[in-house]
């Protein structure tokens, strides 16, 4: 009997599946927490001055935008060893994910508004969004080769949103034992336990999940045919020629704006969320458990809507629910804006609708 198997006959899991979900366990573990305090820390905590900041800013939007199709490119077409199969990529990549995911907590001036906290902003965003990109890029390309079966999909699917889940509640434990990031040796030591965690749980993926074309022994054979391809003119102008007609879809245009305005909205939400709070709300008008709980359920809350909601999305479609989504969003803006912020209840009320 194959050791797949048995794991199903132990546990009652699919191997493949729990092993591929593993790697959406540890992104959610090491994303939500360094989306939620990474700003905090390096505005309050570091000092860095307002002009590095939005510089850091800026330079982090280009490179996010720029290394997608850059690393994919370098996945699938550099013969390096650790590109021969999509879960050596993960099993090399994991380590120095967990780094890039501690770079952030660990100060590299003590002297407020210096340059070099700046460059350690600019640094730990470009890193972390590069590791980000290369393991999950190769989670996500692993996700799709494993099977092209539309059932196993959707178990997979099933079996990853549980796990993101699971990884998102982490906000709970780092609020409580930090205090806020009052205690911020105690965030230090919360972080390093979430990389090692992260770690663990990539290197589970890297070791137990192989593709159907793995098996087959065809990975190492189309990865050397798509690199003599890749010099082929032909090939080259089809590329562009591909492009040109996605950058001229109508459709493809306006989902692009929207997913953009959508983005821009969650980052602002997630990235200052904690700022927002603590400045419209007295710290004397919650208490920390409190406060804990609010801030892990303004993460976990999505994960559970997208879990739940797949029958209502199923019957009302993505188009009229992101309409409606936008509808919301604005009566509750306007809502706000007319209360003020001497409600603490509304203003909890108000975050959530927004997450």
């Amino acid at each position: 009997m194959s050791s797949s198997r048995k794991f199903a006959l132990v546990t009652g899991l699919d191997e493949t599946a729990f092993a591929l979900s593993a790697s959406s366990f540890a992104a959610s573990l090491m994303h939500s927490v360094f989306m939620f305090y990474y700003v905090k820390v390096f505005l309050n905590l570091y000092g860095v001055s307002e002009e590095w900041f939005q510089i850091c800013q800026v330079l982090f939007m280009v490179w996010n935008a720029v290394n997608d199709p850059l690393l994919g490119y370098i996945v699938d077409h550099v013969p390096w060893s650790i590109h021969k199969t999509r879960r050596e990529t993960i099993l090399y990549g994991a380590p120095v994910f967990a780094v890039s995911f501690l770079v952030p907590w660990f100060a590299w001036s003590t002297e407020p508004g210096s340059w070099v906290i700046g460059m350690h902003l600019l640094v730990s965003l470009s890193f972390y969004d590069t590791m980000f990109t290369y393991v999950l890029l190769t989670a996500a390309s692993l996700n799709a080769e494993i099977s092209s079966h539309h059932g196993d999909r959707l178990q997979r699917s099933r079996y990853n949103m549980v796990a993101s889940l699971l990884g998102s509640s982490v906000i709970f434990a780092c609020e409580y034992f930090s205090h806020g990031l009052d205690d911020f040796f105690m965030f230090r030591v919360c972080c390093v336990a979430i990389a090692i965690l992260a770690w663990a749980s990539m290197t589970y993926t890297g070791l137990k999940c192989s593709t159907q074309y793995e098996l087959c022994g065809v990975a190492t054979e189309g990865a050397t045919q798509g690199m003599q391809s890749g010099g082929d003119r032909s090939t080259s102008l089809s590329i562009w020629k591909l492009t040109w007609q996605l950058l001229t879809q109508r459709n493809f245009l306006a989902f692009v704006a929207t997913n953009l305005l959508s983005e821009f909205h969650n980052s602002y939400l997630v990235n200052f969320g904690k700022i927002y709070f603590e400045s419209v709300v007295p710290e004397n008008a919650l208490s920390h458990f409190t406060r804990s709980c609010f801030y892990g359920l303004l993460v976990v809350l999505p994960q559970l809507v997208v879990i739940f909601g797949m029958p209502t999305i199923g019957r009302v479609g993505y188009y009229k629910l992101h309409m409606w989504s936008f509808c919301v969003k604005i009566c509750s803006g306007l809502l706000m804006f007319h209360a003020g912020r001497h409600s603490v209840i509304l203003v909890m009320l108000f975050m959530t609708v927004e997450r």
